[in-house]
This record gives C-alpha cells, sequence and structure tokens, in this order.
C-alpha cells in the first residue's frame, strides 16, 4: 500500500491532542517501519510536521525514535536534525543535542535554519550550565558563555525577527550576575528588556501585526530583567491564558523560571508567577507529571480567597485559581509512608472514618493505602507492618498545621494485595490537623472525556500531581483502569475525580493490562480500586 505522508500527519495530530499515547506509539511504529522499509528520503517537510507534533504535546521520546529513523535512513536535512536536539534536550541529553546543532550551524546556508539552530544550541548550553553539579566553577563559566555567545549573535544579527534570543542571552546575564560567574555581555540587558516591552506593547493592540503565544511570556522575562515583578506577573498572565499556548510552552516557561531565574513559590515574585502557570497546566490537562514542594502547597494552598493571587487572575482566572487551590488543598492529606529506618516505601491518604464504616465514626479520620505497602500480616518482603510504618504529611507541615512524622496506631482493616489490595489504618494525631478528603458518591460517565488526578509521592519524592495522558478508560465493579503517568512509589495513592473527590485508590499500573468486561486483549493502564468496592467489603465483614 502506498504511504500517505498527508493522511498519517492528520491521523497522528488527531492522536496527540486528545493524549492517545498508545494511537501515538502505534503511528509511530508505523512510521518508523515505512521509513526503514523505504529506499527514498521521507520529505523533510512531513517529517517536521511529525516531530513537531510530538514535541507539542511533550511526546519526546517518540519523537526521539522518528527522529533517529530518519537519521538512519539517511535523512540528514538540517530541520530534522534541529528537531532532534530539541528532543534529546528535553529528555535531559543536552550533550549529544549540542554536536547535532554544531554541525548544523556550520553547515546550513540557510538563515532562518541557522538562527533556529543557534537558538537551540544556546538552549542545550543554557541546560548544561544551570543543571552543572559545580555552580560557580570554570566549567559553568564557559557553558554560560557559549550560551549567551549563541543567543547573542543571532540576537544582533536581527534584533526585530530574534527577540527571543535576546531575552534568553539577557537571562543568563541576569543569572550569571546573581550567582558571581563572569560572563562578558554582547548588549546591555536592560536595553533588550526595555526595547522588547515597547515592542510588545505595540504588538498587542496593533491588530494589523498579531502577537504570537510566545510574545507574553517574553515580556514577563523582560520585565523580570528590569526588576518589575508588577510588569512580569502582568505579562505571565496574558501568555498563560492565551488558548494557542501548548503543553510544550507552558513547560518550557516554567523550567526557565526555576532554572534561569531561580524562583521559588514562598518568596516574590514566584509565589504569584510560578502557580499562575501551573494552575493552567492543571486545568488543561496538559505537560507531564507537575512535582510539588513543600512550599507551592503551602502557600498557595492556605491563600485567603482575596489574596494577591486571586486578585493578578482577574475575573477569568478566579475559577482556575479555585480549582487550583482545591487540589493544593487534598494535597495536606496525602501522606509519604517510610520504613522507620527512613527507606519510602508508598503513599497514603486520610478519609473520615465513618465514610468507609458508620461503625468508625469514634475514630475521626483513618489513613488508606495499599496492603501491599502496609499490612498486619504481610505478604512481601517490601510490606511495611504498621509497628514499622511512619506517617509524614508533607503539604500539611508546610503550612505548620502537623510537623514530623507519626506512628500508626492500628489496622483496622486489611485485604489481600491480590483481593483489593488495601488497608484502613489507625495514625496518631491526624483527627484535629488534617482536614480528610470527602468520597464521590457518583460514578463518571464513560465517555471518552473524563480523566483522573493522582497525588502521591513517587520513589519518595516531592507531592506529584499526575496530569498528563490522563484519561478514565474503563472500569467495573472493583476496579477502575486510566492513564496517568505514576512511578513506583505512588501506590497507595488517591485517584481524584475532577471535583477533587476520591474515586479509588492507586495500586497498580502495566503495559499489558487486560481489558474489563471479559473482552480480548490488552492495553497501557493504570488500575485502581473503587472506593465504593473497600466500602462495600468492609461493611460486609
Amino acid at each position: 500500500m502506498d504511504w500517505d505522508a498527508l493522511s498519517f500527519n492528520r491521523r497522528l495530530a488527531a492522536a496527540v491532542d486528545v493524549y492517545d499515547r498508545s494511537h501515538a506509539e502505534d503511528l509511530c511504529e508505523q512510521l518508523i517501519a515505512h521509513i526503514r522499509a523505504s529506499d527514498e528520503l521521507y520529505a523533510p517537510d512531513y517529517a517536521r510536521t511529525v516531530l513537531r507534533q510530538l514535541r507539542r504535546k511533550r511526546f519526546f521520546a517518540l519523537m526521539t525514535g522518528v527522529a533517529d529513523a530518519l537519521l538512519q535512513s539517511g535523512q540528514r536535512h538540517p530541520i530534522v536534525r534541529c528537531e532532534y536536539a530539541q528532543a534529546l534536550t528535553d529528555r535531559g541529553m543536552p550533550g549529544a543535542a549540542a554536536e547535532l546543532l554544531a554541525g548544523v550551524v556550520d553547515e546550513t546556508d540557510d538563515p532562518g535554519i541557522r538562527a533556529e539552530a543557534l537558538g537551540m544550541l544556546g538552549r542545550a548550553y543554557k541546560q548544561m550550565s544551570v543543571t552543572l553539579a559545580l555552580p560557580g566553577s570554570s566549567r559553568q563559566r564557559d557553558l554560560l558563555r557559549a550560551a549567551v555567545d549563541a543567543y547573542g549573535r543571532t540576537y544582533l544579527s536581527d534584533p526585530s525577527r530574534c527577540a527571543w534570543h535576546g531575552v534568553n542571552a539577557a537571562a543568563l546575564l541576569r543569572y550569571a550576575q546573581r550567582n558571581g560567574v563572569d560572563v562578558e555581555a554582547p548588549f546591555e540587558p536592560a536595553a533588550v528588556a526595555r526595547r522588547l516591552l515597547q515592542e510588545m506593547e505595540g504588538r498587542f493592540f496593533d491588530m494589523a501585526s498579531p502577537s504570537g503565544p510566545w510574545d507574553a511570556a517574553l515580556a514577563a522575562e523582560a520585565g523580570l530583567i528590569l526588576d518589575m515583578p508588577e510588569e512580569a506577573v502582568c505579562w505571565i498572565q496574558r501568555y498563560a491564558a492565551d488558548g494557542r499556548v501548548d503543553a510544550f510552552e507552558l513547560a518550557s516557561t516554567l523550567r526557565q523560571l526555576l532554572e534561569v531565574w531561580q524562583l521559588d513559590a514562598s518568596t516574590e515574585p514566584g509565589n504569584r508567577l510560578l502557580p499562575i502557570l501551573r494552575a493552567h497546566m492543571l486545568t488543561r490537562q496538559e505537560g507531564t507529571s507537575l512535582e510539588l514542594t513543600p512550599a507551592d502547597s503551602g502557600s498557595i494552598a492556605t491563600a485567603e480567597p482575596d489574596s494577591d493571587f486571586e486578585k493578578v487572575l482577574g475575573d477569568a482566572g478566579v475559577v482556575t485559581h479555585s480549582w487550583y487551590r482545591q487540589g493544593l488543598l487534598r494535597s495536606r492529606a496525602v501522606a509519604l509512608l517510610r520504613h522507620r529506618s527512613g527507606r519510602p516505601v508508598g503513599t497514603g491518604f486520610l478519609l473520615r472514618a465513618a465514610d468507609l464504616n458508620e461503625r468508625w465514626s469514634e475514630h475521626g479520620t483513618v489513613l488508606v493505602t495499599n496492603s501491599h505497602v502496609v499490612s498486619p500480616a504481610p505478604l512481601a518482603e517490601d510490606t511495611l507492618t504498621p509497628e514499622q510504618a511512619l506517617v509524614s504529611f508533607q503539604a500539611a507541615a508546610a503550612d505548620g498545621s502537623a510537623s514530623g512524622e507519626a506512628s500508626v496506631e492500628e489496622a483496622l482493616w486489611s485485604s489481600p494485595p491480590r483481593s483489593l489490595d488495601c488497608t484502613v489504618l489507625r495514625v496518631a494525631g491526624t483527627d484535629r490537623d488534617i482536614e480528610p478528603c470527602p468520597i464521590t458518591p457518583f460514578r463518571p460517565r464513560l465517555d471518552g472525556k473524563q480523566r483522573v488526578y493522582v497525588i502521591g509521592h513517587p520513589e519518595g519524592r516531592e507531592l506529584s500531581y499526575s496530569i498528563d495522558d490522563n484519561l478514565l478508560l474503563d472500569y467495573d465493579d472493583s476496579v477502575l483502569h486510566y492513564r496517568a503517568p505514576t512511578e513506583h512509589g505512588s501506590s497507595g495513592s488517591p485517584v481524584f475525580n475532577r471535583d477533587w473527590e476520591v474515586m479509588g485508590l492507586h495500586h497498580a499500573g502495566r503495559s499489558d493490562m487486560r481489558r474489563l468486561h471479559g473482552e480480548d486483549g490488552t492495553y497501557p493502564a493504570n488500575e485502581g480500586i473503587w472506593i465504593e468496592a473497600i466500602r462495600q467489603a468492609i461493611s460486609e465483614e
């Protein structure tokens, strides 16, 4: 059958637009097989479209596989190598990306491609410099100089068309100043920022020259360069609310504010800028797993309704903040479970005891986790007994309402891992400290649009929200299947619906999960235990 590249690109776009990772993987496998079986080079324009569609939704692993197959086939067009380098950088391999991009810069005669490659080369050097474990070293100085040179050369060649190169160079110069690294400036950062703000103001009010989605983000950084936080907040809100801004853009801007500007959610202006970006990432279900520090959860979740953050969002953004804040409040009831030696094992969450069983009302709140995490009769070596378990509520500790680690007093109920995989624990001192999570009384529609949200401690790290590729796939009377990026250590996490009500208890994930209702075949999915199934089992006993 003849290969129809245009039809393929349309099918791929439809898959990535709804985060159908399984379908996107199948399509990419078909494309790679076609590339390997064809004597003709794949057209570079069609190749770039494929790679940019994958980049748009941050499918960097798929992007890398397709780009590598293209290079193996002999398709070494500069735009293919540039996109490949972009994927490598975003997958944490900026050194390999820099080698690819240096070759493109040396070989191409196209000024547009050269500018693009130099910008990406600057990004690769920037990534290496800000993540270096030797801050202030000669190696970091050399990397920062290389990044500023790559960005600066491009900006000076055409300041109007290469504004983002200039802003990146200026931001890195400010980074070098803050960290005492000697980097020669090709221009005055403040001059670049003032020129950009003047141009951006004109574009936003000139219908004949409409602004692009990146423009407001550049203007926000210009505000930071000029030490004008109110200007930065205003522009970042415009940027995040722009419907054209996708997962790739939001994540890139958040990374820039965290790594280059070194902002945090506990101090100005990070306590206003970072939550705006994170809120929009959550409401759009785009990007990747969003990891939150205790400062994020504490400072934003406890903000009053008339706080500066809500004022910044304005009328159009209050719902976004309210939804985001509710999720952060729920995170206060999510716990990290450790062995007494300090080894992280899993996650748990608080519920009202009476919501699970009316006879337990005297217990106030209880902690729910998997029985393969904690069990009074462990069946696996890594499973904790109640006496071995320590419980800490990271988000609640951030605002001082809870501190330290609590011990488990007793196991009220437990089911085998092969059954409902659930243990209900009484934990010392949680009744007065933390509001437990509510349980949903309803089952969601299976219309292919419903999403779930998982909050946990993957690998024992900071609290993490799984928000990418998080469609509800199917359910029966015992379990629900969903796509959400979870890792080891997420066992025992709560599975929420869109109203932040608990639907289930996360306990497993497989790339070949058996389909429900006796259907043939498998699919990649995570599995949670219906909270209602747990309630019924407790009442029957």
